[in-house]
This record gives structure tokens, C-alpha cells and sequence, in this order.
């Protein structure tokens, strides 16, 4: 299966809102790590340098974690990385990668220490973006009837919301008739919406074991939305060929770091996908939202706005994947953001509409599977982008360990 299937669709068309920076201005946080690696393959943590002042996620609540006592590797990413890699049998979630075209954010968390897979790396993600954030899309607001001040923004997270319901006539409005998946693949979706909704009331009654679910459903999801998006020609001649064209001349594509050039696109900000989740170079195209959420995550360890393509192939092009893992899980969040903010009912799920009003923003529920005409979606797969993703992708995260 061609994992790219979704990846020529999957582009929401920035180039009529991109703010494209010019300048070619390198991470604040200064030049790469040099690669540390010997001859064997070894990935030995490297040492980060100095100037960067390495700390935990800057989380804006308290983690349920710490009230039901849970060890989050072991509980839920170790369990979420074993079910998908039974699932595709290819060693990509579980493998060890090299220091050897690590970045400098590769190390910003101490919790990541020693981490040194993808599977790790978004399975840790999932538990950031567990906690409510204000996403920051004031650049996009006009275009979304979302507001300009972030703090406007009634606050996102992977469990914020309920999820809406879907049918065949509800997503014919939120994928905007187009690509419609069939009855088994809406079945599929709407399947795991009901776990995803029961874990969640689970875990905010209470319930360590809901908790614990949850978590394991959403780094299922990411680790196989990963699998759809790249991963499983991530290291065919076609990437390896396509990093050699595209990428800086000092740059070496680490394994498991997918290249695509999208023939449909003609624009910098959507041509060339790098990585896990086939982000583009310019940074103030679909990458900004994730820049100024790092940002204010990690106000020791930050990215300049407006880096410039080089530095943003090694960003998203390390070979630890971690700020390509942080924004693949973060657009979740700025796709519901959107929906829950929005002050037009076409860019949220049609349940969020009662007798012409719109609801509160807090008591709308919020929905994987929107038409990036639509709103704000980056991921071609959960836009069925081929007519068959929806359920491909469905179909791995329902997977039980």
C-alpha cells in the first residue's frame, strides 16, 4: 500500500493565507548537534549543548496522571507501540534511532530522555496534548471566523470535548460531499468515537482504567496515522531520492524520515513533506500554530517564527522526530480549536448547531473528519482523501493489544 495516498490531498491549500517569511533566519537555539554515533549504529543519548536550558513541558494544568498514578510509559505508549507494530509488523514505532541527525529540540524535555524511538516520542506527545491549551491561530482567524486574540480561545485538549457522532449525512457536510467513505468505514469511525467518548467520561469521573484508555486510543491513532502518512515508505529509493534533491547539501536523511514531493502542489509551503506527519518547510504555513505552541511549552528551548526552509528540513527531518511528533498530535488540537471557537456553523460539526445558534463553545463536541475546505485540517487520511483512508486508518486504531 502506498502510504502517500493520502499525502497529495492532504495539504489544506495555505497559499492564499500562508505567511510566508522570507527570511532565512536559523532556530534561535543555535547550530545542530554534531552526530556522536560510532560505526555500529549505536544511539547513545548524545550531550545536548549547553545553551539550551532543558526542562519538562511548560503543561498549563495538573495531569490526571498524578491522580490515578500512572507510569504513562508503561501504562499506555509501550502498549499503543506493541499493538501497532503487531498490526504492520515493519519495526518502525519500536526501533531505536540514531543521534546521528538529532536536533537540538530533540532534547528541550528531560522526560524524553533516553527516548529514542518514534513510537516513544508520540506516545509522549499524546500526554502533552492531554492538557487543555489556547491554540494559537490568530493568523489564520479571518479565514476560520475564529478570533484574532488568542486568548479569546476557549481551551483544546485531546479529551476537552466530546466527540460528535457521524453518518453518511454529516460527513457528506463536513468533508464537503467529497471522498464519502463507505457504511463499513463509517461504521468504523463511528465505533471508535463511542470508545473514545466512554473513555473520556471515564477518566474525568474518575476512573484510572478510562484514563489509561484513553491515552492507549489516541497514541494507537497517531502511531497508525503515522504508519498511513509515512512511515511505511519512509525509506523506499523514492524518499531517499527526494531528501537528496530537496534538502540542504549538508543534510542526511536519517531512517524512517519520509520525503515527498506532492505533484499537485506548486507552492514551498506544500510541495515538499518531511517526516513522520508530512510537514512542509515554510514556517508560516501550516507549521506556525506548532511553532508558537512549542514555544510557549518551551520558553527555554525556543523556534524563531520565521525560520527559514533549511533549518526547518533539519527540524522536522531529525532523526528523533520530535517536534514533527509534537505537531502532528498539536494539529489535533487546532483542528478542534476551530471548530469550538468558530462563529460560523460551516466550519463546525452540524450537531453544534441548535435551531440556527451555534453552541457554547464549551459544550459543542468536535470531530476528526472535517474537509480541509471546510476547516482546519491537515491530514489527508482522516479527510479520506483516496475513499478508503477513513477506514484503513480506522481500522488499525481499533486494534485491541
Amino acid at each position: 500500500m502506498n502510504t502517500h495516498h493520502g499525502a497529495a490531498a492532504k495539504k489544506w491549500g495555505l497559499s492564499f493565507i500562508t505567511l510566508t517569511f522570507l527570511s532565512s533566519t536559523a532556530l534561535a537555539m543555535g547550530s545542530r548537534l554534531p552526530a556522536s554515533d560510532s560505526s555500529s549504529g549505536s544511539s547513545t543519548a548524545a550531550t545536548p549543548p549547553p545553551k539550551i536550558v532543558r526542562t519538562p513541558a511548560a503543561l498549563p494544568a495538573a495531569p490526571l496522571t498524578s491522580a490515578f498514578q500512572v507510569d504513562v510509559w508503561r501504562d499506555s505508549i509501550e502498549p499503543a507501540i506493541n499493538t501497532v507494530e503487531n498490526y504492520y509488523k515493519i519495526n518502525q514505532l519500536p526501533k531505536d534511532r540514531s543521534t546521528a541527525g538529532s536536533h537540538e529540540v530533540d532534547y528541550c524535555d528531560t522526560n524524553l530522555d533516553n527516548k529514542r524511538n518514534f513510537g516513544e516520542r508520540i506516545g509522549y506527545m499524546v500526554e502533552v496534548n492531554s492538557r487543555p491549551m489556547k491554540s494559537p491561530l490568530g493568523y489564520v482567524s479571518s479565514y476560520f471566523q475564529i478570533p484574532k486574540d488568542q486568548t479569546q480561545y476557549y481551551p483544546t485538549s485531546l479529551l476537552s470535548h466530546r466527540m460528535c457522532d457521524v453518518t453518511a449525512a454529516t460527513l457528506s457536510k463536513t468533508l464537503d460531499g467529497r471522498k464519502m467513505p463507505n457504511a463499513t468505514d463509517i461504521k468504523r469511525a463511528q465505533t471508535w468515537i463511542a470508545r473514545y467518548n466512554q473513555y473520556r467520561d471515564e477518566a474525568l469521573a474518575g476512573n484510572r482504567d478510562g484514563y489509561i484508555k484513553l491515552q492507549k486510543l489516541w497514541g494507537k491513532t497517531m502511531m497508525c496515522l503515522a504508519h498511513v502518512e509515512s512511515l511505511t515508505t519512509a525509506d523506499s529509493s523514492k524518499s531517499q531520492s527526494t531528501a537528496a534533491k530537496f534538502a540542504p547539501s549538508d543534510y542526511r536523511r536519517p531512517a524512517g524520515v519520509a520525503f515527498y514531493d506532492d505533484p499537485y502542489q506548486s507552492d514551498p509551503a506544500s510541495k515538499l513533506n518531511i517526516g513522520l506527519f508530512q510537514f512542509g518547510t515554510v514556517a508560516g504555513g501550516d507549521p506556525q500554530g506548532c511553532i508558537q505552541q512549542w514555544n510557549e511549552l518551551y520558553p527555554t528551548c525556543q523556534i524563531a517564527k520565521n525560520t527559514g526552509w533549511q533549518e526547518m528540513v533539519r527540524l522536522f527531518g531529525s532523526s528523533y522526530q520530535t517536534f514533527n511528533a509534537f505537531c502532528g498530535v498539536n494539529y489535533m488540537l487546532q483542528n478542534f480549536s476551530v471548530q469550538v471557537n468558530t462563529t460560523n456553523s460551516y466550519r463546525t460539526h452540524p450537531s453544534n448547531l441548535v435551531n440556527g445558534k451555534l453552541k457554547a463553545p464549551a459544550e459543542r463536541c468536535v470531530s476528526l473528519h472535517f474537509s480541509s475546505k471546510v476547516s482546519y485540517n491537515h491530514f489527508g487520511p482522516l479527510q479520506n482523501v483516496m475513499g478508503d483512508t477513513i477506514g484503513i486508518l480506522m481500522k488499525c486504531a481499533l486494534q485491541e493489544e
